[in-house]
């Protein structure tokens, strides 16, 4: 974890292999959805334009991974997922520059409006959770965590 300077906020930002868990692939894989237009490109880029990711941003990875479309390779990713997965990226970027960090489900009731299959009380859920293991207990992901960070 490394903490960035966004507006007046410090924001924890967190290297690729993150997003790797959270959707349960490899680096390549990952790409390869970003490449294919599965997956938009990383909200944030470090000065060595490595891609960054939020816990907002990780959580909804996995939100979406686990509950929204959990199909797996080979199958066609509907039009409407790929939108609701922009749309809700977009709106964590916005979440993290205005106030640094998701502020409740109250941050995500558009999307919740116009998706049926999408529920920020869910999403928040996975918030919280990523929020408890990187932040507040560091050592639970104590695999993915670098001395270099």
């Amino acid at each position: 974890m490394t903490l960035y300077e966004i507006k007046e906020h410090k924001v924890e930002l967190f290297p690729i292999r993150y997003a790797c868990s959270a959707l349960n692939c490899t680096r390549i894989a990952l790409l390869k959805k970003e490449e294919r237009g599965h997956l938009p490109p990383a909200n944030f880029r470090n000065t060595s334009n490595q891609r960054l990711y939020s816990i907002e941003d990780l959580a909804i990875l996995e939100y979406m991974s686990k509950e929204i479309w959990p199909h797996k390779q080979g199958s066609i990713v509907p039009q409407w997922v790929k939108n609701l997965l922009e749309e809700a990226l977009a709106q964590s970027k916005r979440v993290v520059i205005q106030w640094g960090k998701s502020q409740g489900p109250e941050d995500w009731l558009e999307i919740d409006k116009k998706y049926n299959t999408f529920s920020r009380y869910r999403l928040q859920i996975y918030i919280d959770s990523w929020r408890r293991r990187l932040v507040d207990t560091p050592e639970f992901f104590l695999e993915l965590v670098d001395e270099e960070e």
